[in-house]
């Protein structure tokens, strides 16, 4: 048979159609199948016929039935063959090998640390690859392609990270890192903003199927903000994964790195908060990204033992669980867990306002939160997702659900560059190579 790459390539007009309905809605039966593409019978029986002797799709079962036998119900094949897909970040490396349906096979993660360059990088990436290729007993030629998300400046075209501020080495400028992964493993490397892949991950396999349009927005170093609308990613001039972080919600806010005031970004990520818990306090410098990630878990572990003590002493407690005035040491200088606790309240409700500009602008019905900020600090999450739902309340017959790390977690990424790797085969136009 021939590879999974080769048969992807093979791939007609109406079967990367067909393939793509199922990605995206799910298992159907043929007469679905039919109402959805328009196609007669015979060529329906033909199509998944076709796919199914490729192993691409395969029957998961059957459909109710009003009457006589019930009929089969077609999704893509689990045993097709691999995707892969790499999340490069900041801090980290995430390796994925998955199925075509995005069921996980193997997951492999490593640290980044001041002695990650480049090149030590790709060649540490290209050793994991290798070990778990053979591990999984496949070839470079088996696989169709490594998907990659990663953060900053990029040119995805030409698989280059332009500028990438946060990364310990100091080497992350203008590196072709698809290139140098792509020579390394003799697999072809596609390179998009990991929000906007977390994005599909979500849609495809997570939280957003069957959702219309989806925003992702990953808080961490920076703002990242991914938005799949219609089985499309929407993209910013420029391809600016931050364009999101530079709406600005104070103009008489603190100073941008962009030049104006008050953006998302000196609100709602861990240099801002850094910032922000620092000021007006006895610290002779300002906190580390470590040390303010330290800070929101024990703010939050006050939050969680305030909760617990007023249920012990037999107080009721409504939908709010925030204690506004009961945290009274959280800092090492000494500066009330109270005080810092209203500059994370008050950094929080700013970037609610910001997503409800977001939302309004996109019509969306989800809004996924994830990234380091949110996952360490679940007050933050609550504080703005409550300013954001009281300021759209004024519109209660399209509420609007906001989830925190959604359902793919901090696997998200790395799933939607797997996913990312056959979008590109079944989108691409009839004679693109």
């Amino acid at each position: 048979m021939p590879t999974f790459p080769e048969r992807l390539q093979q791939l007609d007009v109406n079967e990367r159609a067909l393939l793509t309905l199922l990605r995206y809605n799910g298992p159907a039966t043929r007469q679905r199948l039919q109402e959805k593409t328009g196609l007669s019978s015979s060529s329906m029986h033909r199509l998944t016929g076709s796919l199914e002797q490729n192993g691409l799709i395969s029957q998961m079962g059957a459909d109710l039935s009003g009457g006589g036998r019930r009929p089969a119900l077609y999704g893509i094949g689990k045993n097709a063959g691999l995707l892969v897909g790499v999340e490069l970040s900041r801090t980290e490396v995430r390796i994925l090998f998955c199925r075509p349906d995005l069921e996980p096979v193997e997951q492999i993660r490593f640290p980044l640390d001041a002695g990650y360059g480049p090149d030590e990088t790709a060649d540490k990436i290209s050793c994991c690859m290798h070990e778990a290729m053979a591990r999984q007993g496949v070839l470079p030629a088996d696989i169709p392609g490594i998907g990659l998300g990663t953060v900053g400046s990029l040119d995805c075209a030409r698989g280059i990270i332009r500028s990438s501020t946060g990364f310990l080495h100091e080497g992350w400028q203008d590196v072709p890192i698809s290139g140098m992964l792509s020579e390394r493993l003799d697999i072809p490397v596609h390179m998009d903003n990991g929000a906007n892949l977390a994005v599909l991950a979500e849609r495809l396999a997570g939280s957003g199927q069957g959702c219309g349009t989806l925003v992702c927005i990953h808080l961490g170093m920076g703002i990242r903000t991914g938005i799949l609308s219609r089985g499309e990613i929407l993209r910013f001039i420029g391809e600016q994964p931050d364009a999101f972080g530079h709406l600005s919600v104070d103009l008489n806010g603190t100073l941008c790195s962009c030049g104006n005031h008050g953006c998302m970004e000196t609100f709602a990520t861990l240099p801002a908060m850094a910032e922000i818990l620092s000021k007006n306090t006895n610290a002779e410098k300002r906190m580390d990204i470590q040390s303010v990630g330290d800070l929101l878990e024990t703010i939050d572990r006050q939050d969680e033992q305030h909760q617990h003590d007023r249920l012990q002493g037999g107080t009721r407690i409504g939908t709010k669980t925030i204690a506004q005035g009961d945290i009274h040491t959280a800092h090492p200088d000494n500066t009330t867990g109270l005080e810092m606790a209203a500059r994370l309240d008050r950094a929080a409700a700013a970037f609610g306002v910001g997503l409800v500009n977001l939302v309004r602008m996109t019509n969306t019905r989800l809004v996924i939160l994830s990234g380091p900020l949110v996952r360490r600090s679940g007050r933050f999450y609550r504080t703005a997702v409550a300013s954001a739902q009281r300021l759209l309340q004024t519109n209660p017959e399209k509420p609007v659900r906001f989830e925190r790390d959604g359902h793919m977690g901090e696997w998200a990424i790395a799933t939607g560059a797997a996913a990312y790797v056959l979008d590109l085969f079944l989108k691409k136009k009839d004679g693109a190579s």
